[in-house]
């Protein structure tokens, strides 16, 4: 496996960790639970 890909996996990731937060905390918000 090239470095690359590792690079890339890494990325996505945490791409979606962040994603996933900011939806979480969104829905919180909606939800008035925050």
């Amino acid at each position: 496996m090239p470095p690359i890909v590792g690079c890339l996996i890494a990325v996505l990731f945490v791409g979606a960790i962040g994603i996933g937060r900011a939806l979480y905390g969104f829905w919180l918000k909606k939800h008035g639970k925050l």
